[in-house]
């Protein structure tokens, strides 16, 4: 929690310190570097946290993850330099892109953290980093005026952290892993990592496609309509980050509540997975009306008077929210049902459709193009993880009305392949 308001706050604090054209220049950092690092991350800290018969070790995990996160700096790298912007915004990419990379580093330990249920730890290190982030980029910021300076003092901070704090717990808690000669540092054999990737390939296209069908639109705004633009459009979208807070916390706790429904009682499962889905449409409703009555004012005292000027874009994007929040809490149904490869193929035509929509509609009609562009990646977010889970409960079902499995169906594991 305190992690997600310090990035909203490192967002406002550029947008009071700065001008438009720097929040759009940080936005295109996070919005060139995060599908990278979404696939190269692959889920490893999930996969990692569920391994409990122990088939890989923290080295191995570590050592992917050095491996794919070097490969996700410098793909960041390509992208900053072939990109059409000025020299200033490719060094702030650079920057940017730099402590991501750091970021996924530390979420490695994250994952063993997560596997021996020490959350406690996890709490302490983002805590740390989020506070000591937005002292950092507020306080170089002020001094230079240079949002390139400020990013690395950001980058800096995340790579004391995780030296210093992060890199110290790993020692400690893969004393509670079995040994291994690496201890702690990364092991680069070839045929592991290639196991390991296996494993985790298909999560990180889907996780990839995730993000980029989020910033397309991004993208086709800075494209056409300046750095300046895209900076109001982000302040503006990233309400729906802070709102989806709320709705991960929910869908963390009701993941095993939902497993066992699913095992034991198909219609429990039905029930408590359309509450889930409710609270989130409401949530967001919530927030599309929050900002209809009082978007123009919630925009100029958070940020500055010039970001209030689309208070129509802002309630288009709230909106859109209440179909973000459905498919993010029922992403985790499709994870119970196991239909991964399903899920994934059928993602892949999200980011074609943000693509089209924005393609179409964002030189027309501007920004309130690219918010019916984000409205439709996000309705596609919700009825796919529908469909997924529909079609697997129809099988479930189906396979149960046959031959009644008083312990959970065999086929809920076996579809996983599907």
């Amino acid at each position: 929690m305190v992690y997600s308001v310090a990035q909203w706050a490192m967002l406002a604090s550029i947008s009071k310190l700065g001008t438009p054209y720097m929040v759009g220049q940080f936005a295109l950092g996070l919005a060139v570097s995060a599908p990278v690092y979404m696939f190269t991350n692959m889920q490893l800290r999930t996969i990692q946290a569920t391994d409990a018969k122990g088939i890989f070790s923290f080295p191995d995990y570590f050592g992917l993850r050095v491996v794919a996160s070097a490969a996700g700096l410098a793909i960041v790298l390509l992208l900053a330099i072939f990109n059409g912007d000025s020299h200033q915004t490719k060094l702030i990419i650079i920057a940017v892109g730099a402590a991501k990379c750091l970021e996924s580093l530390s979420d490695a330990v994250y994952g063993l953290c997560q596997k021996h249920e020490r959350m406690k730890f996890i709490s302490i290190s983002l805590g740390i980093k989020g506070i000591g982030s937005v002292a950092a980029l507020f306080l170089i910021l002020r001094l230079t005026h240079s949002l390139f300076q400020a990013s690395c003092a950001m980058a800096a901070w995340w790579l004391l952290l995780f030296v210093c704090v992060d890199l110290r717990w790993a020692a400690h808690l893969v004393k509670l892993e079995p040994p291994h000669p690496r201890k702690w540092l990364p092991h680069f054999n070839r045929r592991t990592l290639a196991r390991l990737s296996f494993v985790a390939f298909p999560m990180g296209i889907q996780t990839m496609l995730a993000s980029l069908a989020v910033n397309v639109p991004r993208y086709v705004v800075d494209h056409d309509m300046g750095t300046a633009m895209l900076g109001r459009f982000a302040a503006m979208a990233y309400f729906i980050v802070a709102g989806h807070t709320v709705i991960a916390a929910v869908g963390n706790s009701v993941q095993a509540p939902l497993s066992r429904c699913w095992h034991s009682s198909l219609p429990a499962f039905r029930r408590l997975l359309f509450k889930c889905g409710a609270f989130a449409f409401a949530v967001g409703l919530a927030g599309a009306i929050l900002a209809a009555v009082a978007g123009r004012a919630i925009l100029t005292l958070f940020y500055n008077p010039e970001y209030a000027t689309h208070p129509e874009v802002f309630v288009m994007l709230m909106f859109s929210a209440a179909f973000y929040y459905v498919g993010s809490i029922l992403g985790g149904g499709v994870a119970i049902v196991r239909r991964f490869w399903t899920y994934t193929l059928l993602y892949s035509c999200v980011p074609l459709l943000a693509l089209l929509v924005a393609w179409l509609l964002i030189p027309r009609i501007g920004l309130m193009g690219a918010a019916v562009a984000t409205l439709a990646y996000c309705v596609a977010n919700a009825v796919i993880p529908i469909a997924v889970i529909a079609s697997a409960h129809k099988d479930e079902a189906r396979l149960r009305a046959v031959e009644p499995l008083p312990r959970g169906s065999a086929y809920a594991t076996f579809s996983g392949s599907a």
